[in-house]
């Protein structure tokens, strides 16, 4: 009979279930923000949608060989053979 009691808890943590149960890099925010402020209507619906948003990919840094030319965002990386031949390069010889 007093079984309610547990379905209430679980809906009040709902988002910090949601966010534990992805993993999500910030599930301890909130599960924080669920938990102080959850029992605010707005407390609770923000830390339910922010359990449901996506992370954002992280970004991987180039190995320790490679230097990145052009930002984070470029595609091409020079390692020590590849700047080798880019500063040897003679584009006199090729004609």
């Amino acid at each position: 009979m007093e079984w309610w009691w547990l379905v209430i808890a679980l809906l009040y943590f709902l988002p910090s279930l949601e966010a534990l149960g992805k993993r999500k890099r910030n599930a301890a925010a909130i599960v924080a923000l669920n938990l102080l402020l959850g029992w605010t209507l707005i407390g609770w619906i923000v830390a339910l949608v922010w359990s449901l948003t996506n992370d954002p990919p992280v970004a991987t840094p180039a190995p320790k060989d490679e230097v990145s030319v052009g930002g984070d965002d470029a595609a091409f990386y020079l390692n020590h053979s590849n700047l080798i031949d880019l500063i040897t390069h003679n584009p006199s010889k090729e004609r």
